[in-house]
């Protein structure tokens, strides 16, 4: 397995067109749940977009859709330990509800939520990871 970091920022998108593959490929996308997906991007560097967070999301997964369509998506939630039971569920509702109709919706193969500070949802992950890896290796010899 080769696990590939590709940051979320727009000036290393050049890199991710370069990296974008559909085979043996399942890609990771992660959004955090301090924000609703209606908030605006923070970071200096994406702030000239003028994006929301959602309107991010939607960037990248389809960007992911454009050169992988057949590829699996794993969205990940992080930053689970910065919210209550009542935001957790409200934005995680939200997420899924961003994805009907959307190109990529059938792509999506779950939505796990994390916190690094606790090690909540980290082994969810790893297991969907590992799972998905001998799926795609077993069809492609």
């Amino acid at each position: 397995m080769v696990i590939n970091d590709l940051a979320g920022q727009r000036m290393y998108y050049v890199l991710h067109c370069l990296l974008l593959t559909v085979a043996l490929t399942q890609y990771v996308v992660a959004v955090s749940l301090e924000h609703d997906l209606d908030t605006a991007l923070t970071d200096e560097e994406d702030q000239v977009f003028g994006m929301t967070h959602g309107e991010n999301l939607d960037f990248w997964l389809s960007s992911i859709f454009g050169r992988a369509p057949s590829a699996r998506i794993v969205v990940v939630c992080t930053k689970l330990d910065l919210v209550d039971e009542e935001t957790k569920e409200r934005r995680l509702d939200a997420l899924w509800a961003s994805f009907e109709g959307k190109v990529y919706q059938e792509r999506i193969a779950t939505v796990v939520c994390v916190s690094s500070k606790q090690g909540t949802g980290v082994e969810e992950v790893r297991s969907e990871s590992s799972r998905a890896a001998s799926s795609l290796s077993s069809k492609h010899p």
